[in-house]
């Protein structure tokens, strides 16, 4: 499993650029600071992000969906972010989701490994020339 190293974070970047331009680094954000791909990187991130690496390691495979992995959690005893058994809950549910999401900005996992079956390959369609 890859680390992170410190100063090395989406955040530490766009905190970074913030500073040479003198402003505060939240101007920068696009979407909420809580979704921000470029604002992951705090101590609590990496933390969620390091836990979920280990979980895709210890119970995952290439071309899981992230639910099954869930499931598979649950199934296999895989412990929690509070140090206690991982729970076929929405709580723990949401948890996970959240530290998928870190642990791919933060480039801890291969996207690619995942697959998400909520709705068709999209379909480009151009009518005439622009």
């Amino acid at each position: 499993m890859a680390s992170i190293e410190p100063g090395h974070t989406p955040n530490d970047w766009l905190t970074d650029r913030a500073n040479d331009l003198g402003i505060h680094k939240h101007r920068l954000l696009v979407l909420s600071s809580d979704k921000e791909p470029f604002n992951t990187g705090t101590p609590a991130h990496i933390e969620q992000a390091e836990w979920f690496a280990r979980v895709e390691e210890q119970v995952g495979y290439r071309g899981i969906h992230l639910r099954r992995l869930h499931y598979r959690c649950y199934d296999r005893g895989v412990i929690n972010l509070d140090g206690e058994p991982y729970q076929n809950t929405e709580k723990e549910w949401d948890r996970l989701s959240i530290a998928a999401v870190r642990a791919r900005h933060l480039g801890l996992v291969d996207p690619e490994n995942f697959v998400d079956n909520r709705a068709p390959n999209p379909v480009l369609i151009v009518y005439g020339l622009p």
